[in-house]
């Protein structure tokens, strides 16, 4: 299979490297989902600031899965719903 980007993959192990080095845009897809899940709603353009901020604070601690479930229930976005 490739890949948009032109990456080749031949199994799990292509996978996981294509993800590791999109590690940014991987973790700004996952909050945006998880925050319209949290939310329950689409995303607004005055989401945008929150999915930022809780993907900074997901790559301060190595992308810790809990990191980026903490900073969705801390955002305005979600505390303001």
């Amino acid at each position: 299979t490739t890949l948009d980007t032109g990456v080749t993959m031949t199994g799990v192990a292509d996978l996981k490297k294509a993800l590791i080095a999109r590690k940014d845009d991987f973790a700004t897809g996952l909050a945006e989902k998880m925050l319209i899940y949290a939310t329950g709603r689409s995303l607004k353009l005055s989401d945008k600031k929150a999915v930022a901020r809780m993907v900074e604070q997901t790559r301060a601690d190595d992308y810790k899965i809990q990191s980026l479930i903490l900073a969705t229930t801390l955002s305005p976005s979600f505390q303001e719903r």
